[in-house]
């Protein structure tokens, strides 16, 4: 007799899970279509999310990207927001500068 945790009336001659083992009654199936819907509707409210945080940045950027244009913004020394300077170059090599010892640290 074969006993174990793949013996049953669904177990193939090989001993694998047919697909009898696989199906669901229907009445088991019902929430599918429903948590399929709710999935649908979550993935589509972070894509929605995603494009509000982006819009948000650009609008708010505006202002500094105006001013500096957006390579004298990136490639600036100068972070005054009281004079209107943004210059980002300082904070952009810090975090190249930390990226690339946490790699160093990390890879190896």
């Amino acid at each position: 007799m074969n006993v174990g945790p793949a013996s049953g009336p669904h177990v193939g001659a090989s001993g694998t899970l047919g697909a009898l083992a696989l199906a669901r009654p229907p009445r088991e199936r019902l929430a599918d279509p429903a948590f399929r819907a709710l999935l649908v509707a979550l993935a589509a409210g972070v894509l929605v999310l995603l494009a509000w945080f982006l819009a948000r940045l650009a609008s708010e950027s505006q202002p500094a990207l105006s001013h500096e244009g957006v390579l004298g913004y990136a490639f600036g020394a100068d972070w005054d927001p009281a004079h209107s300077r943004f210059g980002a170059w300082p904070l952009l090599l810090g975090t190249l500068a930390s990226s690339a010892v946490a790699l160093a640290i990390g890879v190896p």
